[in-house]
């Protein structure tokens, strides 16, 4: 939790401010046993001390509180983070064990995102994702509850449905064929030829058993691999079915140059798909949080940097859900998906994933 220290915390202790200049002026106050926070100040730098009371501050600013103990507050108005979870001890007056402090500038139950808005705080652990998502590993799901809990909030995802509805719908984009969920951070296009025109991109092929049935639509046999016959290249199928000039008008992707269907192809926890959203995630990006980072040349970041590959994730459940239809606890998963996906593909599978979510699942 992040916040100012204030005259007086919800323990009523009092914690007077000293003057700017540090040092001094400040009353004693109690932290419980073995906190960890990293204090966030207005200027460059400050003299931390090393005390004989188990508590000290290193370079970086990290107070440590190794025993019960007092010390005075010696700057002026820092914010601090809790940087480390509580290894032993507790606050009689906190039964959370989390630190008490006043933000005068959200209420109670709100943080601040990026932007400097007061959001409800919706977090997440490995620990509540692993009741659903039994076979991901713990590091795995660690990294995305870690990603979830420090930007969701930048993107307006802080009530119990819309964090149901973004897991269960990212966890079916992602999901392995061996059903283990965050694995598949890049599109599975290994689509068997008998499939195209059929239950597959019926739009774009003939059946295999008929290719020359409707001439406005391509051979599935001009797409088979050479090593395995069975399946299309990857690679020419997404460059067909991905390219403007082979879409309606209403689902083209920003695919304007034969190569970009590939290039661009789904990646991420949300399957990020086309040059279009790529450039305006990378914009959205760029902007916010790093402007070195150019996904438009280098576009296999969304599935090797798992962080990037869930805030693509984020971005695409507020832009293209979210900002087209609010997510209340009356929201179907068949609404949802049709602003994910842009159909009813996988479904059934979308509806039990998000079954299970919103059974164990809410905001801490």
């Amino acid at each position: 939790m992040q916040g100012v220290i204030d005259n007086n915390d919800t323990c009523n202790r009092d914690i007077s401010p000293p003057s700017p200049t540090g040092g001094g002026g400040g009353r004693d106050f109690t932290l419980p046993p073995d906190y960890q926070f990293k204090w966030v100040c207005d200027w460059e730098w400050i003299d931390f001390e090393t005390t004989s009371d188990g508590i000290w501050y290193d370079a970086n600013g990290i107070l440590t509180v190794g025993v019960s103990a007092k010390k005075s507050i010696i700057s002026w108005e820092c914010s601090f983070e809790q940087s480390s979870s509580v290894v032993s001890g507790s606050d009689p007056c906190n039964p959370q064990d989390e630190i008490a402090v006043i933000d005068p500038s959200c209420p109670d139950g709100y943080v601040k995102n990026k932007f400097g808005e007061c959001v409800k705080d919706c977090s997440t652990t490995k620990q509540e994702l692993a009741k659903v998502f039994t076979i991901t590993s713990n590091e795995k799901l660690e990294e995305i509850a870690n990603t979830i809990n420090k930007y969701a909030k930048d993107f307006d995802i802080d009530t119990d449905a819309e964090l149901q509805h973004f897991l269960a719908q990212a966890a079916h984009e992602s999901q392995k064929y061996n059903g283990e969920h965050f694995e598949a951070f890049e599109e599975n296009l290994n689509y068997k030829i008998t499939k195209l025109g059929t239950s597959e991109f019926e739009s774009y092929f003939n059946p295999s058993s008929n290719p020359y049935a409707d001439p406005s639509k391509a051979n599935p046999n001009d797409f088979k691999r050479a090593d395995k016959p069975e399946y299309a290249k990857p690679e020419k199928l997404a460059n067909y079915v991905y390219y403007d000039a082979k879409r309606r008008k209403t689902s083209q992707l920003g695919n304007t140059e034969y190569g970009d269907g590939y290039k661009y192809r789904g990646r991420g926890i949300m399957q990020l798909t086309g040059k279009y959203n790529y450039d305006r995630f990378n914009n959205y990006y760029k902007k916010n949080y790093d402007d070195s980072v150019d996904l438009l040349s280098n576009p296999d970041l969304l599935s090797t940097d798992l962080k990037l590959g869930v805030l693509s994730g984020l971005w695409h459940f507020k832009t293209n859900v979210m900002g087209k239809k609010a997510i209340t606890s009356e929201t179907s998963v068949k609404e949802v998906s049709r602003l994910v996906n842009g159909g009813k593909n996988g479904l059934q599978d979308r509806i039990n994933l998000f079954n299970k979510v919103k059974q164990l699942i809410t905001c801490l």
